[in-house]
């Protein structure tokens, strides 16, 4: 018996797409009292790896979006 592949959540497609769409992605850093380090990279990778020096520098998490042409940010995922 073959098994089909499992389908995707409307939730993982517009992932998919806002990832495919963005115009930059961010890495965010909550610093205390209303205040945050907000960086902006040109890939989905670049974000990453920032992300992760983000969160090596000082121990606090790191969440990464995508940034569409229109402003619209969509959360990705959260580095620790």
């Amino acid at each position: 018996m073959t098994r089909r592949p499992k389908a995707l959540k409307p939730v993982d497609l517009m992932q998919q797409r806002m990832i495919a769409e963005a115009a930059y992605f961010t890495a965010v850093q909550f610093l205390g009292r209303g205040k945050y380090d907000r960086r902006e990279c040109d890939t989905l990778a670049d974000a990453e790896r920032i992300g992760g020096a983000m969160r090596t520098a000082n121990g606090k998490a790191v969440l990464l979006y995508a940034v569409n042409a229109e402003g619209r940010s969509w959360p990705l995922r959260c580095i620790g």
